[in-house]
């Protein structure tokens, strides 16, 4: 049974995010800027008609439903273009506006509601089996403390199980199917070192994203109740990059997971022209 080396795939996650950033910025540029225009848009249509003593539920849900579509279709049309880079070596040569939407982006989106549902299905189901658990273990080490830490468990527990599933976007690509068992059987033996490839691959992006906004607004102080196009510029393209680099690093975390569960090198590529993907060598070997 092949083992995921963590900080190897991590590493190389990050050497192709930074190293491959101008091939990655010309492929997604387009589709984010799409997504962050619809955002706008939308934002300041709600904003525009909202009223805080009588709320349109219905408005407030349409919006939701419209980003919820838009954002689904975006990340699939950048997600694919990424995979396509790391596990077929197609940078697109030549293409500077990239928006595809085509079967395989449809199956990332149809995975990723799937798997929206099963990760809200396994929150219900530990929700309700920690129930006998909960009241006697937050008596017996008190209130906060005890739910705290059942709810860490839980998201632990959730995290474990979800993670085994999400090999599932570089099985679409590889193979043109969403195959959740294929990816659970990949992982088999695997579920801490694939968590602990999304949970310390995300750590410096996540303080990153954390940091950014607070040097931005060393950079570029605003009032505190100001509002207006020209203040949130500086947000925006804050993040819109934020954005593509976060897709650039988790895509390339699950392809190269994917990779070394196949025994395929960093830099080797599957060759898409047969029926079932063979390897290819840097050398063509």
């Amino acid at each position: 049974m092949r083992k995921i080396p963590v900080f190897e795939v991590i590493r190389y996650a990050y050497r192709f995010a930074f190293g491959e950033f101008g091939t990655i910025l010309r492929l997604t540029w387009f589709p984010a800027l799409v997504f962050f225009a619809v955002s706008v848009v939308v934002a300041l249509i709600t904003a525009g008609s909202f009223d805080p003593s009588s709320p349109n539920i219905g408005s407030i849900l349409l919006s939701f439903v419209v980003m919820a579509a838009v954002s689904l279709f975006v990340s699939a049309t950048i997600a694919v273009s990424l995979h396509r880079m790391i596990l077929f070596g197609d940078s697109r040569v030549g293409e500077n506006i990239s928006f595809r939407i085509g079967p395989t982006e449809l199956k990332f989106v149809g995975a990723s509601i799937l798997l929206g549902l099963i990760a809200i299905a396994v929150a219900f189901a530990l929700s309700l089996a920690s129930i006998p658990f909960a009241i006697p273990f937050a008596a017996a080490t008190g209130a906060s403390f005890g739910l705290f830490t059942l709810t860490i468990v839980m998201y632990v527990v959730a995290g474990l199980l979800l993670a085994r599933l999400l090999l599932v976007y570089p099985h679409i690509v590889a193979e043109e199917k969403i195959d959740l068992r294929g990816a659970w059987q990949a992982t088999k033996g695997n579920a801490m070192r694939m968590f602990g490839v999304i949970a310390l691959g995300m750590v410096p992006f996540i303080i990153l994203s954390l940091l950014a906004p607070f040097i931005l607004a060393l950079i570029f102080p605003s009032e505190p109740d100001s509002f207006s196009p020209a203040t949130m510029l500086p947000d925006l393209i804050l993040n819109y990059f934020l954005f593509i680099l976060s897709t650039a690093i988790w895509v390339p975390l699950l392809c190269y997971s994917y990779k070394a569960l196949r025994d395929i090198g960093p830099y080797e590529y599957l060759d898409e022209s047969g029926t079932s993907p063979a390897v290819i060598r840097p050398d063509g070997e």
